[in-house]
C-alpha cells in the first residue's frame, strides 16, 4: 500500500452538474467554464445556475432576486454573536462559522425554504462580520 498525501484521487461526490479537472485547471458548472462566467455573473445568477442547472432569464432573475431579498435580514442572535465576536477579535472565518450555525434558529424544516433563507443571508452575514 502506498502513501498518497492529501485527497489526491479521492472522489468526494458524484454530480452531473459540474466537472473538475484539476490537472487541466478546469471547473465547469452546468456547461460553463468558471473563469468565463464568474467575472460576468452576479451572486444571484450563480446560485440560480447551481440550483436550476441553467442561467435565469431576466424575468426569472427578477423573481429570484426578490425572493432572496425578502430573507436578507439576519436574526438578532446572529447580529449579537457577530458584534461580540468582533469585540473579542475573533478571526473572521471563525465568526462566519459561528454566525452561520445560528441561522438554523430560523429553520422551518423545509429544505428548499431553508436553503433559500441561508443563501439570502450569506452576503449580509459576511458584511456584518
Amino acid at each position: 500500500m502506498s502513501y498518497i498525501p492529501g485527497l489526491k484521487g479521492v472522489i468526494a461526490a458524484e454530480t452531473n452538474l459540474s466537472s473538475v479537472d484539476g490537472e487541466a485547471g478546469e471547473l465547469i458548472i452546468a456547461g460553463y467554464r468558471l473563469e468565463e462566467i464568474a467575472p460576468h455573473a452576479t451572486f444571484e445568477e450563480m446560485i440560480y445556475l447551481l440550483w436550476h442547472h441553467r442561467l435565469p432569464s431576466h424575468s426569472d432573475l427578477g423573481t429570484f432576486s426578490e425572493a432572496l431579498k425578502s430573507h436578507r435580514t439576519l436574526p438578532n442572535a446572529t447580529t449579537v454573536l457577530l458584534r461580540e465576536a468582533a469585540s473579542q477579535n475573533v478571526s473572521v472565518i471563525d465568526a462566519l462559522r459561528m454566525a452561520t450555525a445560528t441561522l438554523s434558529l430560523i429553520s422551518d424544516h423545509d429544505d428548499a425554504s431553508d436553503a433559500q433563507k441561508l443563501v439570502a443571508k450569506a452576503p449580509h452575514e459576511r458584511c456584518a462580520s
